[in-house]
Order: C-alpha cells, then structure tokens, then sequence
C-alpha cells in the first residue's frame, strides 16, 4: 500500500472580534497552524446585574435564588480538568472561580433591584503558590458586583 501524504489544511478567519492568533507548530509535522485564543474577555457588570433584576421580578418578596458553581475534578495523579462554572451561575454572576456560591434575593420587599451575596473561596499563601490566586471575598465585591461576600 502506498503511504498517503498528508493533507496541509488552511483555514483562513477573516474578522473574529476578541480573538487574538498565535502560531504554533505541529508535533506532527513541522508545518505552521493558527490557533485562536478569545481570552481577551471584556467584563461588564451591569449585564449581569439586569440579568439578576430580571430574574427576581418572578420573585415573590421573600423569596431567594441559591445558586452553585461547579467543583474541580481530579483527572489522574495530581492533575485536574480544566475548570468550567456552571452555566447559569456565570449566567447570572460573570464568576468563573471554583467552590462558589450565590444567594439572589430582593433588595427590600416590593423591589426591582437585586442583591447579590456570594460565598467564595478565599486562598492563603501556601494555596495561591500551588493552586493559584482567586479574587476571594474582595475581588466578588469590586469587580463582580457583590453587594455581600464571605
């Protein structure tokens, strides 16, 4: 049978807003592939904020909205997957950091406006050098728009 050569495939993006190419090379072949990175994220606090106002005006006035994120998970050895939260607790909070919980209730009854208390994982020295830094209790409150956090 004859070897098959193989197929050099060029994909071409022409406008991606937020995306930044670094070329890399293969570990196939010593061939140039693009790869995107949209880690340029802008955050906005006030779309997350209407999205939770919208939310509690099917709330009744004591009632509230415990929501969770997910949790790290163990691949192999001391290596875990990548970290995603869960989809309605970004949704509603823009916090892509573990272990966190969010309670969305009312203001005061009769309110359109909601109020935003998060538990979130805080990190000491010895946690930051081997797991990395999180934004802890401050970070929710300064830049994710916590009224309250722990």
């Amino acid at each position: 049978m004859k070897s098959l050569k193989p197929l050099i495939i060029s994909i071409i993006i022409l406008s991606i807003n937020g995306c930044t190419k670094e070329t890399v090379l293969s570990p196939v072949e010593p061939q140039i592939i693009e790869k995107l990175y949209p880690y340029e994220v802008i955050y906005d606090s006030a779309t997350f904020k209407q999205r939770r106002d919208e939310l509690i005006n099917h709330f009744q006035d004591n009632a509230v909205a415990i929501i969770t994120t997910n949790d790290t998970y163990l691949r192999n050895g001391d290596v875990d997957y990548e970290f995603r939260p869960a989809s309605c607790f970004f949704y509603l909070t823009g916090f892509d950091e573990p272990n966190a919980v969010a309670i969305i209730k009312k203001s005061y009854p009769g309110s359109t406006t909601s109020e935003l208390i998060m538990f979130v994982e805080d990190r000491e020295y010895y946690e930051i050098q081997w797991l990395g830094p999180v934004s802890g209790p401050d970070g929710a409150m300064e830049f994710f728009g916590a009224d309250i956090a722990y």
